[in-house]
């Protein structure tokens, strides 16, 4: 568990907003050595492969989304403030006080402006202030900042990955994080196991943003199944346990009517019989991940989804379980043995 965790810090380390995927430079660094190919995409993708060695023996697709939400510089005023817009799926409410990276020719570390309770005679601190009326600070004066700062300048939320207790972590970006270092942990564990399909990991782009990536690369590979890993809501104080997963409850195996069910039952099957817990998430039509957009790829790509129990998702403060990515590690090993099975 140790080394997954650490897979997982390095890589939520680094900012890499949707259409800045390029900047999380560690992934690469980690998949390569396991890899027979690595390259990335037209898309911005880093697909990574390993071939079983018989031509035209079939592809299976793993997909992760390596971006993560963000912001976009949309001007720099007189004050030297920054001006932004959402870019990819930040709550506005969460934005004032939040420190940021903003992603410049240099990287330049700021906070989102708030109103001091004392200055708030008005009562807005009660409303949602929208991104277009805030500003981030960046400590500098117009003239340096406008030299340093450039609209379309991408930005990220800033926060560092935390051990909490029973085996929960803390930290920005899990989505999707925590779905790369299972896969870069998966890819690491096959060594010298040839399966009997071409296996193509695929540490897509843009999910947040309109899922581009994955449509290319599930395009581009021509997989004959596809397996996608993401993150969906864990019960919190906000969310019921109608509407969330269980933390530390395994992975949930996705049920939907774009979800391939032969594929489905396979995951169902390989839990079962390794004793792995595991949980079910019934959804009532489109998934909201990349397994939409892959399953109707060219004539159509039969599709599961693995979704990791996720807290405060789409802030700098996301909770996952340890366990959980540690399950799903053998979930995705059992289901390329049920699927692409292979042998030393």
């Amino acid at each position: 568990m140790t080394e997954l965790k650490n897979y997982l810090f390095e890589l939520c380390s680094e900012s890499a907003p949707s259409g800045r995927e390029e900047l999380l430079c560690s992934l690469e660094r980690l998949v390569r050595p396991y890899a027979d190919e690595c390259y990335r995409d037209g898309a911005g993708n880093l697909i990574a492969v390993k071939k079983c060695g018989v031509p035209g023996a079939g592809r299976l697709l793993l997909d992760a989304h390596a971006d993560e939400v963000g912001l976009v510089v949309t001007d720099v005023d007189e004050r030297g403030f920054i001006h932004f817009a959402n870019h990819a799926g930040i709550d506005d409410k969460i934005l004032p006080a939040s420190t940021v990276t903003v992603l410049s020719s240099h990287t330049l570390i700021g906070v989102v402006s708030s109103i001091p309770p004392h200055l708030d005679k008005g009562g807005k601190e009660k409303k949602v202030i929208k991104a277009k009326d805030l500003v981030i600070d960046v400590g500098l004066d117009a003239d340096s900042a406008r030299k340093a700062v450039k609209v379309g300048d991408f930005i990220a939320l800033r926060s560092s990955c935390t051990e909490l207790r029973n085996g929960l972590v803390l930290g920005k970006s899990f989505d999707n994080r925590a779905g790369c270092a299972v896969l870069v942990k998966v890819l690491s564990l096959l060594g010298s196991i040839r399966p009997r399909r071409d296996l193509y990991f695929c540490f897509s782009a843009s999910e947040e943003f309109n899922g581009a990536g994955a449509s290319s690369a599930a395009f581009l590979t021509e997989p004959d199944e596809a397996l996608v890993l993401d993150t969906t809501f864990a019960v919190s104080p906000y969310t019921p346990a109608s509407r969330g997963k269980k933390l530390g409850g395994g992975c949930a195996i996705g049920i939907s009517p774009i979800l391939n069910t032969h594929m489905t039952e396979s995951l169902i099957g390989a839990a079962r019989s390794r004793g792995l817990p595991y949980q079910t998430e019934v959804i009532a039509g489109r998934t909201g991940t990349n397994a939409d957009n892959i399953a109707r790829s060219r004539a159509g790509v039969p599709t599961a989804l693995i979704s990791l129990p996720l807290r405060y998702m789409h802030s700098a403060g996301e909770i996952v379980s340890l366990s959980d990515l540690e399950t799903a590690v053998l979930l995705v090993m059992g289901f390329i043995e049920y699927r692409a099975g292979g042998k030393r």
